[in-house]
């Protein structure tokens, strides 16, 4: 059984048969080109991957099957079923729906893509980590990816670390560089208050968000105070009694 839903994760697609985009509003809320694909835009959504192939940030809900059971979905399986949903609805725009999308999934769909007589315009959610490398997001913007977002969380060396992003401030620099240097427009997501953060680290987050605005390394970004998940592993270990300072209401 676990066999048989596993390649159902991978394999089955939506197939929008009977969607009538044109029935959808598109409201251009803001000027900023990153922030109007998520409403001025009509896309069809897939998924490169169920769950989260990283799983381990402190603050995510990575006790949810949905996150921290990680399957790969068959990158063929997706191109088919995106062109039998062009050929219904007109749309060759897609958004990946990931909580982030592999770089191998992603540079095999844009492989995939380039050899298409018609290629597809494709964006999503993103670990702003190594494995990012200005090959891999030169490849990946030839193969159509338009833009990214991604959880940057605490924009400090110390914030990373504790929030477990599993990258450092100089690879986020490196990661953010290397798309801008290919035309992708990057969003960032953003928190403070986590536990054991100081006043002083969520000035110098800001500042650092200030500096890669102002560089052209982001394109927007969007703040959050922390909350706490009842499925985090900062939950468990609140329950554990090892982090003190918390104290939900």
């Amino acid at each position: 059984r676990e066999a048989a839903e596993r390649a159902e994760l991978a394999t089955i697609h939506p197939d929008y048969s009977g969607t009538d985009f044109s029935r959808y509003l598109r409201i251009a809320s803001s000027p900023n080109p990153m922030h109007r694909l998520w409403n001025d835009t009509p896309w069809l959504k897939y998924r490169l991957s169920y769950g989260c192939y990283w799983r381990r940030c402190a603050f995510c809900d990575t006790q949810l099957d949905y996150i921290k059971r990680y399957i790969p979905s068959n990158v063929t399986s997706i191109m088919a079923a995106a062109d039998a949903a062009s050929l219904k609805t007109g749309l060759y725009g897609i958004h990946f729906t990931d909580e982030a999308m592999p770089v191998r999934q992603v540079l095999e769909f844009a492989r995939l893509n380039r050899e298409r007589p018609r290629s597809y315009t494709f964006w999503g959610n993103i670990r702003f980590d190594r494995s990012w490398t200005g090959a891999a997001c030169a490849e990946a913007a030839l193969g159509g990816l338009v833009a990214v977002s991604g959880g940057i969380e605490i924009a400090t060396a110390a914030g990373l670390e504790i929030v477990d992003k599993g990258f450092g401030l100089g690879d986020l620099i490196r990661c953010l560089a290397s798309f801008k240097r290919h035309g992708v427009l990057v969003h960032a997501y953003l928190m403070y208050g986590f536990p054991g953060q100081s006043d002083q680290d969520i000035a110098d987050s800001a500042e650092t968000v200030r500096v890669l605005l102002s560089e052209g390394l982001i394109d927007s970004a969007f703040w959050h105070k922390f909350v706490l998940t009842r499925h985090s592993r900062l939950y468990a270990d609140w329950e554990a009694g090892s982090v003190p300072g918390l104290k939900p209401r």
